[in-house]
């Protein structure tokens, strides 16, 4: 955090006025800023139940944080029943895959310059694997077509 700069910056006036044209004010607002971001995540990202987790993934959707996407990953994955591999998992980028055996589910998520959101930008949604679904004790194989 920079200390040493003024809240109010004053130009300079232009020779032969004897007052400046227009005055410049910067006032931090953090309850203002932090409203707006609540306001445009309930609006943007949140339109439905934020805790449907069977909810597709789509390119350009945001979340608060890391986390928060991770988690969504999960829980997406418990709901639609595979494995996840996660291939790179930094504070940066999210790349998780299905582990079935060739298959593209797949999805990408890259961090927002200057904030902790993430946004996802490549998602692709076909499942091509065959998965093992239990019903009771019964166990069966299940070929994916999503």
């Amino acid at each position: 955090m920079l200390t040493n700069v003024p809240l109010s910056i004053e130009p300079e006036p232009i020779i032969g006025q004897t007052e400046t044209s227009a005055k410049f004010q910067y006032e931090p607002q953090p309850e203002q800023v932090k409203d707006l971001l609540d306001f445009w995540f309930k609006s943007a990202a949140y339109t439905e139940d934020p805790y449907d987790f069977s909810k597709e993934f789509n390119i350009s959707d945001l979340y608060r944080d890391r986390i928060e996407l991770k988690n969504h990953i999960r829980a997406y994955a418990v709901v639609n029943k595979f494995n996840l591999e996660h291939v790179l998992s930094n504070e940066y980028k999210i790349v998780v895959r299905c582990k079935g055996h060739k298959c593209y589910w797949q999805i990408y998520a890259t961090r927002l310059v200057g904030s902790a959101i993430f946004r996802v930008s490549t998602y692709c949604s076909v499942h091509t694997c065959i998965r093992v679904e239990t019903e009771g004790e019964n166990a069966y194989k299940a070929a994916s077509s999503r």
